[in-house]
């Protein structure tokens, strides 16, 4: 199951949009981005330790997500798995049906 996210405007775009720039970080292991608001986000990231493309990724996400998006971090070990067997890429709590 894949959310739908909008920028800080209130367009939707397009999960894969995120996840396409994503295979930019080959590091990443695992991410999450989680729409808490509607200019707030969190982004999960399973990563190496001491993992120096952070502000990189946040430049990134402020183009697609808009300048004023609020991007909070989390470092995590593992992100949970669906019944499915899969794992949810973009959450959208923010717009809960």
């Amino acid at each position: 199951r894949i959310d739908v996210i909008c920028d800080t405007e209130g367009k939707i775009l397009s999960p894969h949009l995120i996840t396409n720039h994503m295979w930019s970080f080959p590091d990443i292991s695992q991410f999450q981005l989680i729409q808490k608001g509607k200019k707030n986000y969190l982004l999960k990231l399973n990563v190496p330790q001491n993992y120096d493309r952070i502000e990189d990724l946040k430049k990134i996400l402020h183009l697609i997500l808009g300048n004023d998006a609020v991007i909070n971090i989390e470092l995590v070990d593992e992100i949970p798995v669906l019944a499915s067997g899969k794992r949810r890429y973009i959450v959208n709590e923010y717009m809960k049906k």
